[in-house]
């Protein structure tokens, strides 16, 4: 029998040990903290339960792609759509938009009439992506649409169809869960995530993300499968420009034929393979921009809440997501109570911050939410925030980004960094690899590691 081991236990290094432990390999996971998931995960504060990071899958449904890849690792999730798939709040609009393709382009329609045959065409145009795109990863054979589409951004993509500026912002919105302005933004990603949200639906996962985490989890030890926690590794060995295991704290040595990081690509280099890989791919790692990190808070307020799960507020201070989960989950609070998350990207950067600091990025960001919640201050039980350096602490990502390396058109979908290193039998299995960053895309990435250890 042939051994693999994973480092790190998120929703990549999960899903490729899941699927190699399933066809026969011994596969061992080694995790540095108490807890799995990485960025997938739940944390209690009193008596709110908090995610870490997810907001929805896409897909997953029993007949859809991502759906469809969860069975084949024997997953079952418990789904909720909630009343709409978003609601986008402007001081002078306000925009809800509904579940399903048809339905979001009659209500866009009644908003933007001047620019619905063109937001039709776009959908048409995302379709035909979206199935390329996921045809690719099951046969190498690039069309020559997606090849031409490979240098467009986001905002050239939008503008080859809709005249209204605040309808581009409207539809490119979904692309903001990539953590790359629109103007910077890879047109290919953008039409992937529209069909893959709008034309095959999107869902919550009941019990967050930390439920998807437990999930995998099952499916690995049901496969004979190992999860090992609190088990930092410290190297990862090398014999010639070849992997055969690892060093772990303390010095204990671990054989595999390969080793599977779900580490991002720089730390996995710059700490564990040390002298390891070409100083090309060194240098092509160090040269890659990163995604935006956050600033995110998490707040648990006494009685309820009339939001839908998901909304985005423009203000004069620029974009923010908020998310009320309670609306889709109501485990998540007490009866009658509420929990919402506020979400507002910025640049990675591991600075530590004082916490006189951390205190005013609070204390701004429940004032911008003070316009849209009445007495907010005073329904206040719980807070909790996050800023890159706790991202960066947490999943050792560089800088704290939360979405792996920038989805621009130089590095996104098909041009995005592979699987493949320069040291063999060492594979990437993460958002920081193709195709890219999400649940969905960590879920196909696992999945592509895993299958070029079958090959």
């Amino acid at each position: 029998m042939r051994r693999v081991a994973v480092i790190g236990s998120g929703v990549g290094g999960l899903s490729c040990a899941v699927q190699l432990a399933r066809a026969g390999y011994e596969v061992d996971v080694f995790e540095r903290l108490d807890t799995p998931g990485g960025y997938a995960t739940c944390f209690q504060r009193g008596a709110y339960r908090f995610d870490a990071s997810l907001h929805r899958i896409d897909a997953a449904g029993p007949d859809q792609r991502t759906g469809r890849l969860l069975a084949s690792m024997g997953i079952s999730l418990d789904l909720a759509e909630g009343d709409c798939l978003r609601e986008e709040v402007w001081p002078d609009l306000r925009v809800r938009i509904p579940h399903g393709s048809e339905a979001w382009i009659e209500s866009f329609s009644e908003v933007f009439p001047g620019d619905a045959e063109g937001l039709r065409g776009l959908m048409a145009w995302s379709h035909r992506i979206y199935e390329q795109t996921w045809e690719l990863m099951e046969r190498p054979h690039i069309s020559r649409e997606l090849l031409d589409l490979q240098a467009l951004t986001a905002l050239e993509v939008l503008d080859r169809y809709l005249s209204n500026p605040r309808a581009r912002v409207l539809v490119g919105g979904i692309g903001h869960y990539l953590g790359t302005p629109l103007e910077r933004l890879s047109g290919h990603a953008l039409l992937v995530l529209l069909w893959g949200y709008h034309g095959e639906r999107s869902y919550y996962i009941r019990g967050g993300s930390g439920a998807l985490t437990s999930a995998l989890v099952d499916a690995l030890t049901a496969a004979g499968g190992r999860l090992h926690l609190s088990r930092p590794v410290e190297q990862v060995r090398l014999r010639g420009h070849r992997a055969e295991g690892l060093v772990l704290e303390g010095g204990e040595r671990v054989d595999a034929d390969w080793v599977i990081s779900n580490l991002a690509p720089g730390p996995t280099f710059d700490r564990l393979v040390p002298g390891g890989g070409s100083e090309r791919y060194r240098k092509r790692l160090a040269a890659m921009p990163l995604s935006n990190s956050a600033h995110k808070l998490w707040l648990g307020l006494r009685g309820p809440l009339d939001w839908p799960y998901e909304t985005v507020l423009h203000t004069a201070d620029g974009r923010m997501g908020v998310h009320a989960s309670a609306a889709v989950d109501p485990s998540c609070a007490p009866d009658g109570h509420a929990v919402l998350s506020v979400t507002l990207g910025v640049p990675p950067d591991a600075t530590p911050l004082s916490s006189e600091t951390r205190g005013a990025i609070q204390a701004a960001l429940i004032e911008r939410l003070v316009p849209y919640v009445p007495n907010l201050r005073d329904r206040i039980e719980v807070a909790s925030l996050a800023t890159p350096q706790h991202f960066a602490h947490y999943s050792g990502a560089p800088g704290g980004a939360i979405l792996g390396f920038s989805s621009t058109p130089q590095q996104a979908t098909l041009r995005r960094l592979g699987a493949r290193t320069p040291v063999q039998r060492l594979l990437l299995a993460s958002g920081w690899v193709r195709p890219g960053s999400g649940l969905s895309g960590v879920l196909v990435g696992g999945r592509l590691a895993a299958q070029r250890v079958m090959a």
